[in-house]
């Protein structure tokens, strides 16, 4: 199951320290070798948002892991989206460092480069390494929450009914809500997940409930804020407050789905008026 990736402007990970002569905050600008950016980063995929332009001589950047070079390159113009790596052990600390390597020429004022932001492609691991949860069981939670999300809302609802997982009037009513407490069952007897952290996060990313741990949150926020999510309202005041205040990203989301819900006049679970109301008064 592919993981999807979460661009992050630099301004909202207040964890990354600038180098060197640069201007900007939400872009920053690098203008002298040596400058670029450095952080600890704990997930396993990291890709790079850059936008570039040069007339004769092309900006390269190069990129440290834990003080080693690992990479070296050109970037064409305009704007690119650059794998740094992947495949890397979750929740182990890495320093990484992304530097200019060639500075501007006078012969060649168009000669320019940005970093735009961080792409992780694990949502779930990048807010846990923001909120200091355990990264391996935040990736694996993030892997498998959707997991049950393909089985026909008949099948859900029978499979429930079959191995006693609690339905409400509401899921009755609206199936694919099921998916998520259909997809802790699996995780438990399929993927062989024992750990009540995980599974508690699985089965409430939809619906959510009053105070929510933080790797349930963390969940629940991530899988609101992927990024093919384009419809929803508010998204990016809630991709921000995701890493500034989940508990706000939390409450907002919440909002804006009882407004959905209540546009559409469609039924709301009363788990997720209660995790509202809670929430609001939090």
């Amino acid at each position: 199951m592919e993981q999807q990736k979460k661009i992050i402007s630099i301004a909202d990970l207040p964890q990354v320290r600038v180098l060197g002569r640069t201007t900007g905050k939400d872009v920053i600008n690098l203008f002298w070798t040596g400058s670029g950016i450095e952080f600890l980063y704990t997930g396993s995929e990291l890709w790079l948002e850059v936008n570039a332009d040069y007339d004769t001589m092309e900006p390269w950047l190069a990129v440290e892991l834990n003080g080693a070079q690992i990479s070296r390159f050109p970037v064409n113009k305009g704007k690119n989206e650059v794998c740094l790596f992947r495949g890397m052990t979750v929740g182990k600390p890495k320093h990484v460092r992304i530097l200019k390597e060639v500075q501007a020429m006078h012969q060649d004022p168009l000669h320019m480069i940005q970093i735009l932001g961080l792409q992780y492609g694990d949502a779930s691991a990048c807010l846990a390494s923001r909120y200091g949860v355990d990264m391996q069981k935040a990736y694996i939670s993030g892997l498998l929450h959707d997991c049950a999300k393909c089985v026909p809302d008949e099948q859900k609802i029978t499979e429930c009914e079959q191995n006693n997982i609690e339905i409400t009037k509401s899921e009755y009513e609206s199936p694919y809500l099921l998916h998520s407490k259909l997809g802790a069952f699996y995780a438990d007897v399929k993927y062989g997940i024992k750990d009540e952290d995980i599974l508690g996060a699985i089965k409430w990313h939809t619906t959510g409930h009053p105070d929510m741990t933080m790797l349930e949150k963390i969940v629940f926020v991530a899988d609101y804020i992927e990024p093919y999510r384009n419809k929803a309202a508010n998204l990016d005041t809630i991709r921000y407050l995701a890493f500034t205040d989940i508990d706000k990203a939390v409450l907002q989301i919440l909002n804006d789905t009882i407004n959905y819900l209540n546009k559409k006049g469609n039924p709301i679970d009363s788990i997720t008026l209660d995790t509202y109301n809670f929430y609001k008064c939090k």
